[in-house]
């Protein structure tokens, strides 16, 4: 037990040593906060290893497939789920079909899934794909430039954001590029954002033709006015003819 002396306490084992009631009460609060945290560490669950069991991602191997696209998913999930390196090699196998799940049982291993069914074009095949075509006229502009980034990223090097800008802006659509400048777009949101303004009000504007063209109900006389067939007087129709009525009363 720590001995007691006037105004103060000296601790048992260690003479000389003089704490003040308020020091040893200091101590106490420390020595009881550094237990609470073992405490609760030591309660804490241990942290477990996901799996792909909920994972989405699919591929199968086929052309239409996007291969960058279905590893960046798995990837981004791995990350997220928290799955080791082991439970996701082990458990990659549960989301390929078809051929991909075929050649996966005899060699196992990401590098060798690229190398077998990644697109593995040169860079002067890339840009004959991007300027193959221009943008369709049923085609959003987001497809367009998402189809065109897409193949950026199979570039072996990286092209300044500005060269991309005024390669997607020169595969817009003539009615777009009529409204959009290519200096008013110094990023690919500043683009986006103007290329659908222009596809919104091109919209609005087909829906006000529409409108104007809608068929006149067959009620409708069309602005003209009518004629009654019995007595060929215009003003009324053969249903209100007063003498059309008078005669079939008689």
């Amino acid at each position: 037990m720590p001995k007691s002396r006037p105004g103060g306490i000296v601790a048992e084992g260690m003479a000389g040593v003089t704490l003040t009631n308020e020091q040893f009460q200091m101590l106490l609060a420390q020595v009881s906060l550094s237990a609470g945290s073992v405490e609760r560490n030591s309660c804490a669950p241990p942290v477990t290893s996901g799996n792909f069991v909920k994972c989405t991602a699919q591929f199968c191997g086929g052309a239409a497939n996007d291969l960058e696209a279905f590893l960046e998913a798995v990837i981004t999930y791995k990350d997220c789920a928290n799955v080791s390196d082991e439970n996701a090699l082990r458990g990659l196998s549960i989301l390929l079909e078809g051929t991909a799940a075929t050649w996966w049982q005899g060699v196992k291993g990401v590098d060798s899934l690229r190398n077998a069914f990644s697109r593995k074009l040169p860079p002067h095949l890339v840009f004959r794909e991007i300027f193959s075509r221009e943008q369709r006229n049923d085609e959003a502009s987001d497809l367009l430039v998402c189809h065109i980034r897409g193949l950026f990223a199979q570039l072996p090097y990286a092209l300044p954001e500005r060269v991309q800008l005024d390669m997607n802006y020169g595969l817009l659509h003539r009615k777009i590029r009529k409204r959009i400048t290519a200096s008013e777009t110094d990023s690919f949101a500043t683009l986006l954002r103007r290329c659908r303004d222009v596809e919104l009000s091109q919209r609005e504007k087909t829906a006000d033709v529409v409108t104007q063209r809608a068929p006149v109900n067959s009620g409708s006389t069309g602005g003209r006015r009518p004629r009654c067939s019995f007595c060929r007087n215009f003003g009324h129709s053969t249903e209100e003819c007063w003498k059309a009525r008078s005669e079939r009363v008689l």
